[in-house]
């Protein structure tokens, strides 16, 4: 099932790759408030459907290949962006988005040199998964001019907004997701 929350979930699409590539075929598939999957191992490995899972097989490969290739930009960008700095560099997002990069960059000792802010109180106080970087109330800048921000949110206009509201002035801003 899928949960915002998750970092990744289960698709029709997914199980039908998955039993494709370990030999089964689908006899029933519902899809509602939630996936149910019913499969048998595949007798008849010379489906005609099978030319069409393969090819589908090859395009999903194809958008894999070029979504990790704009992930690992995206990481370079990012460590580029955290390097140099004599100030710390403020992160705007705290969810899934955030986890993942923060996850992969390889500068050392993230908690000095970035300050993660959000605006969801439920996640305020707590610690993003792995850099145990503390998530506090993006209103700790208000009326402050900052120098990095990095928004890792989907949110950008919204943030923008507040910021203005906010008399929050930044000189350079990265946005990912």
């Amino acid at each position: 099932g899928y949960c915002h929350q998750h970092l990744f979930y289960y698709s029709e699409p997914f199980f039908r790759r998955l039993c494709f590539e370990f030999g089964f075929k689908i006899l029933k598939l519902y899809v509602g408030d939630v996936l149910r999957v019913i499969c048998q191992k595949d007798v008849n490995p010379d489906r005609p459907d099978k030319k069409i899972l393969r090819k589908q097989i090859e395009e999903y490969k194809k958008r894999a290949n070029k979504e990790q290739e704009r992930f690992l930009s995206d990481i370079k960008r990012i460590e580029k962006f955290l390097t140099h700095n004599d100030e710390p560099v403020y992160w705007w997002g705290a969810g899934s988005s955030s986890i993942i990069y923060l996850s992969q960059i390889k500068t050392a000792n993230l908690r000095h040199i970035i300050i993660i802010l959000d605006s969801d109180k439920d996640k305020i106080g707590k610690f993003i998964p792995g850099s145990l970087l503390l998530v506090n109330e993006w209103r700790m800048i208000k009326n402050k001019g900052i120098k990095k921000l990095v928004v890792a949110s989907e949110f950008i206009g919204e943030i923008e907004e507040k910021m203005a509201k906010e008399n929050i002035l930044y000189k350079e801003l990265l946005h990912i997701c």
